[in-house]
């Protein structure tokens, strides 16, 4: 019985795996635009969004590249950005520090706030407070987190002057 849940979990987790990967390279071509013309620049060549497409492996059927995209992904090779035409591997590892900052503050934030709101909705159990905590707790439970972050990332820069939104 438990090795068969265990098997089933990770059959599972392959699948997800498999899935997440495959949208992955599908946002390739879901996205409106040539990613060659994009790299490029508006005002470049023929020959240099071609050049680029050959760098990119663009040129190649849609199955190669896929397989090219897997076996590099199982090596760790995320490819090259096209914006910044570095390893995207040294990109993320270079905002790594501020993400794992933020996330470290909003999990402390999370941490203290709910731990008080919770105490002070037990001692008040019942009341006011209690019933507004826990709507506002069930309200962030099941909001999807990349609402909370669409919504803050809009929220704070039209509110707040001199509150970027990059940088």
């Amino acid at each position: 019985m438990l090795i068969r849940g265990l098997v089933i979990r990770i059959l599972s987790t392959l699948a997800t795996l498999l899935g997440v990967i495959v949208i992955s390279f599908s946002f390739l071509y879901l996205i409106p635009g040539d990613p060659a013309v994009v790299a490029a620049g508006p005002n470049a060549s023929i020959e240099t969004i071609e050049q680029i497409r050959i760098d990119l492996g663009l040129n190649k059927p849609i199955y190669e590249q896929f397989l090219a995209f897997f076996y590099n992904l199982l090596h760790g090779d995320l490819g090259i950005s096209i914006l910044s035409r570095r390893p995207l591997v040294s990109d993320l590892l270079s905002r790594l520090y501020n993400t794992l900052q933020l996330a470290m503050i909003a999990t402390l934030i999370a941490l203290v706030g709910g731990i008080t709101l919770g105490v002070v909705a037990a001692i008040k159990r019942g009341s006011f407070f209690d019933t507004i905590t826990s709507v506002m707790a069930t309200i962030g439970v099941c909001t999807p987190s990349f609402f909370w972050g669409w919504f803050f990332f809009t929220f704070f820069p039209l509110t707040l002057d001199g509150f970027p939104p990059w940088g």
